[in-house]
């Protein structure tokens, strides 16, 4: 395969991933048509629908705060200003990309055509602020086992995924704040080797700094935190506005469920993880003894507030579409410049 045909591919794989999350929405759709065209037409209460998307806005934005701080303790020239702006069209480029891991891809992009050097540094920012948001994500689902109400099917297995997960996140952010991943005799030896010494140092600068500022690695998991409640309260309030909450899960049960299907949702590639999380909301419902229809109902309407959310995004592309065009166009140019092996 020549490096042409390889280029090709990465720019068309991407929109291959729209048909599969528009195909598992259609499945679900289709395999509960009667039932989900029912709840559909229930009298949806658009106080709940409000407050679900204001929640979603808040969480969102708990997110580009927690990411300020994190390039804030690199010392880089960067606003709350830009946090927001960079932020908003990371969010609208989760949709529009290829997958969750889309959004950050332009995020940081965008950040190290700011700088001059650190370059790494600065890419480094938007992979630990994904990883504080995956840690988080487990803390809230480990205090969840404890005061998660009613009964749920393999709850010890849900239980020791979390537990787990806690625990490893724990250890990684622990490694990351701890003087060996920066200034032991192994990371001086990695530092002198040609080509990607200097790229491993850079690395190592940056924990070194995030270690002399462990104050905004912990303020980033206690925003991720308080930013993960936001988001599953906001779920709950669209669940609330289209179904019966005699019949919903309750609130402490969604605490339970919604971070394991916000972790698969990440996992699986599809834009936004549109059709992933929807599918994995639906098997929650059913794991919490509840209507697996209304938990795609629930899904379709916090989908819709999201998607509200991200249109902020569209307005900050329309005002910098042509800086935006330009990151892209030379984060593509790099990527095809990179050596691949020919077939």
């Amino acid at each position: 395969m020549t490096q042409g045909s390889v280029s090709g591919w990465k720019k068309v794989l991407p929109w291959l991933k729209w048909p599969l999350a528009l195909g598992i929405i259609g499945f679900l759709v289709h395999k509960n048509r009667d039932r989900f065209i029912e709840l559909w037409q229930h009298p949806i209460h658009w106080e709940y629908l409000a407050i679900g998307c204001a929640l979603c806005l808040c969480s969102v934005m708990l997110t580009f705060l927690r990411w300020y701080l994190l390039v804030w303790a690199q010392e880089f020239q960067f606003t709350p200003r830009d946090a927001l702006r960079i932020g908003f069209l990371g969010y609208l480029f989760n949709y529009i990309a290829s997958g969750s891991i889309g959004g950050d891809v332009v995020k940081g992009a965008m950040l190290v055509r700011r700088q001059k050097d650190r370059r790494l540094a600065a890419v480094s920012t938007v992979v630990i602020d994904r990883m504080l948001g995956l840690v988080s994500l487990m803390f809230v689902g480990a205090l969840a086992t404890v005061i998660a109400e009613g009964e749920v099917r393999d709850r010890a297995i849900i239980n020791n995924v979390f537990w787990i997960g806690a625990a490893i996140g724990l250890g990684i952010v622990g490694l990351m704040l701890h003087p060996v991943s920066s200034n032991s005799r192994l990371v001086h030896l990695i530092t002198r080797i040609p080509k990607v010494g200097s790229a491993f140092a850079d690395l190592a600068q940056a924990a070194a700094m995030y270690q002399s500022r462990r104050r905004v690695v912990i303020a980033g998991i206690m925003i991720g935190i308080m930013g993960q409640f936001g988001v599953i309260s906001s779920f709950y309030f669209c669940a609330r506005a289209v179904g019966d909450p005699a019949v919903l899960p309750a609130y402490t049960t969604h605490l339970l469920l919604m971070p394991l299907a916000e972790l698969i949702g990440f996992v699986v590639p599809t834009p936004g993880g549109i059709g992933a999380l929807e599918f994995c909301v639906q098997k929650a419902y059913d794991l919490a003894g509840s209507s697996p229809e209304l938990g795609l109902v629930a899904a379709g309407a916090y989908r819709l507030t999201s998607i509200c959310v991200a249109m902020i995004g569209g307005v900050y592309y329309f005002t910098g579409r042509d800086e935006i065009k330009k990151v892209l166009d030379e984060d593509n140019a790099e990527q095809d410049a990179r050596p691949t092996d020919a077939v």
